[in-house]
């Protein structure tokens, strides 16, 4: 009796166990975050923790004058990260649509080249679409984005702009930024 009670419990944990969605993550994923650059204003970045799945696009520029290769970025800005009440959002081209999709922390895919994968992904308007659970269609180089009434925890922001190219950032909203750097050092 013991002993088919024992298997009885047995079976009944593996069945519960097998029933999980365990499906491990995938770099494309559009819910996770697997790291997050921190920063106060446009031009700084504080602190960089895990390996983040964002991307901006940055293309070199010759400077006939002086002969000097330097990097042109007109992608994506987000902050300041984390943030509580608002984040700005800011591009040297014209944003025509904002995504915001809640994500959850990965501790995965800490070895991929974001930059490089990101840049070859097809982030498509339906796709981000069925995924977000809310939509701006805001246009301008700025915008500033409202986040007073978001839950605390992880998003990625997905924004396109009027050439069609979309780029993506991930930030964190909390009313307690000392606590946060102490949760992302513990997840990265």
């Amino acid at each position: 009796m013991i002993k088919s009670f024992t298997l009885l419990i047995v079976c009944c944990y593996f069945l519960q166990a097998c029933s999980k969605d365990d499906t491990p993550s995938t770099p494309e994923q559009l819910n996770i975050v697997t790291g997050i650059y921190t920063s106060d204003n446009e031009q700084s970045v504080l602190a960089v923790y895990g390996n983040p799945n964002v991307y901006s696009e940055v293309k070199e520029k010759l400077n006939t004058e002086s002969g000097i290769i330097s990097n042109d970025y007109s992608g994506l800005r987000t902050y300041p990260n984390p943030c509580d009440d608002f984040i700005s959002i800011n591009a040297d081209i014209e944003i025509v649509k904002t995504w915001m999709i809640k994500a959850e922390p990965s501790n995965a895919h800490k070895n991929i080249d974001f930059t490089d994968l990101l840049s070859q992904a097809s982030f498509n308007n339906t796709k981000l679409d069925k995924a977000a659970f809310t939509t701006f269609d805001i246009s301008g180089k700025s915008i500033m984005l409202n986040t007073t009434d978001y839950e605390e925890g992880f998003y990625r922001i997905f924004v396109e702009f009027k050439n069609g190219e979309i780029n993506c950032s991930n930030i964190f909203v909390t009313k307690d930024f000392e606590q946060s750097f102490k949760y992302f050092e513990s997840i990265w």
